[in-house]
């Protein structure tokens, strides 16, 4: 009898521990395979990460580019025009008297970017502006409306400007000759009254 329930005892032994090894494979296999996937994981992360930061550098890159070429038509746009400032006062004299009354070559012009209901609404316009580089530009109140104007320009200079504008800041932008737009303006604190 005592033999028997040895054997017994050593049987159940044996089932018990092919048990456990079955477990214990099963959590030996997930022990190894956790860190596999995982890395697997981490690394297709990363991959995608690395991919969408020079797809990113790319866009910033183009983005810098055409910001560089309006800035430099801005500036261009923006400078004395030479026709207006020879070295020769005599001829100076000359050329200022003929072209006065010609439209393209007065400072006689501007754009105006937007209207606005309120002073500070227009003051933000005009920070807008700065950043891509327009410094001339100033807020006039005509008929209730706070005009933020890139101001004073020639007629050509104006036309050339227009469509950076219309593109950067606002696409219902419009050219007016503003001596004629705001026949008598005073200068307030932050802006001119077109008084009518």
């Amino acid at each position: 009898m005592k033999e028997k329930f040895d054997i017994k005892l050593i049987t159940e032994s044996i089932e018990l521990a092919k048990k456990l090894e079955k477990k214990n494979n099963r959590n030996f296999l997930w022990f190894l395979l956790f860190p596999i996937i995982f890395g697997l994981g981490w690394f297709y992360f990363s991959i995608s990460s690395i991919n969408k930061i020079n797809v990113d550098k790319e866009k910033l890159s183009t983005l810098l580019e055409e910001r560089d070429s309006s800035l430099l038509v801005i500036q261009s746009l923006t400078q004395e025009d030479p026709i207006m400032t020879p070295k020769d006062s005599t001829i100076n004299a000359v050329v200022i008297s003929t072209l006065k009354d010609d439209d393209n070559y007065n400072n006689n012009w501007g754009i105006i970017t937007c209207a606005d209901n309120s002073l500070p609404a227009a003051e933000w316009e005009l920070t807008r502006l700065k950043k891509i580089g327009i410094e001339n530009a100033s807020i006039f109140y005509r008929k209730g409306f706070y005009r933020t104007i890139v101001f004073p320009l020639t007629k050509g200079k104006s036309n050339d400007l227009l469509k950076i504008l219309k593109a950067k800041i606002n696409s219902s932008a419009y050219i007016v000759n503003v001596s004629s737009w705001c026949l008598n303006r005073t200068k307030k604190q932050n802006y001119y009254d077109c008084q009518e």
